[in-house]
């Protein structure tokens, strides 16, 4: 396996936060919880990366359906470096205007907190809702 370490958008200027895009053969994951909407040089990174196509991604949904869309994040005063329903599909819509992700990408939700939706059914339902599965304990997945 190879993995790419890529800076997740979490924690302060000095923090050294991470996602990663791992690959085995010709599948690669996108592992990118834990983390805000992307930070350009993230984008960046994955387009210089190579003609990939990403089989799987893993996106943090701390703020559940509660997050408003990434683009307008500035004027909100709400914490950034997490997700929201919101933000993954803005995340989503991107990788497929580049080329990186298609219509057999997997994309899973997880990082949930009882903040936002706090029951795993509301997860599940908003998840699917959007194109998503829901992760869950001891979940595995084929890509």
């Amino acid at each position: 396996a190879r993995v790419f370490p890529l800076k997740a958008d979490h924690g302060g200027p000095d923090d050294n936060c991470l996602i990663y895009l791992i690959n085995i053969g010709e599948k690669y994951l996108l592992y990118g919880h834990d983390s805000g909407y992307f930070l350009e040089e993230t984008w960046e990174a994955l387009e210089t990366l190579g003609n990939l196509k990403l089989n799987g991604v893993v996106l943090d949904c701390t703020h559940g359906k509660n997050l408003v869309l990434y683009t307008e994040l500035e004027n909100t005063g709400l914490e950034r470096h997490h997700m929201g329903i919101f933000s993954n599909l803005e995340v989503r819509e991107r990788l497929v205007r580049k080329g990186l992700a298609g219509k057999d990408t997997i994309f899973v939700i997880t990082h949930f907190s009882h903040n936002h939706e706090p029951f795993h059914e509301d997860m599940t339902r908003l998840a699917e809702e959007n194109g998503f599965i829901a992760a869950y304990d001891g979940m595995s997945i084929e890509i």
